[in-house]
């Protein structure tokens, strides 16, 4: 968010961003938020946490990161199994649920293997 502020835009974008009031921008950018401020980072980084594919290039949010790997493996259509194949080792596959990690998560379960 810092970055954004440092290219021109006003805390007033960024707070209609991420759903926050301009004010509330304010008291983060400055430090002084107080309690819940872990609320406004999730929405920050809900609005502007994204990634550059090593597969396609594109720069992803990560819930399309995790519908492409956690996704079904798709036959047929030989650019979307790649993809989906490049997805389960990439370095910046999301977790199942959603956290932010640019760790690499557990492969799903594969047929036949039962928890």
């Amino acid at each position: 968010m810092l970055g954004k502020l440092a290219k021109g835009v006003t805390k007033a974008a960024i707070a209609a961003d991420i759903g926050y009031s301009p004010p509330a921008v304010s008291r983060y950018v400055s430090e002084s938020y107080g309690a819940g401020v872990e609320k406004i980072e999730a929405a920050i980084v809900k609005a502007y946490d994204r990634r550059i594919c090593p597969e396609d290039g594109e720069e992803k949010a990560p819930s399309r990161c995790r519908q492409i790997a956690y996704g079904p493996q798709p036959h047929g259509f030989p650019d979307a199994e790649a993809r989906w194949r490049a997805c389960q080792t990439c370095p910046h596959k999301p977790t199942p649920t959603g956290a932010p990690s640019i760790q690499t998560a557990p492969a799903p379960l594969t047929k036949g293997h039962k928890s």
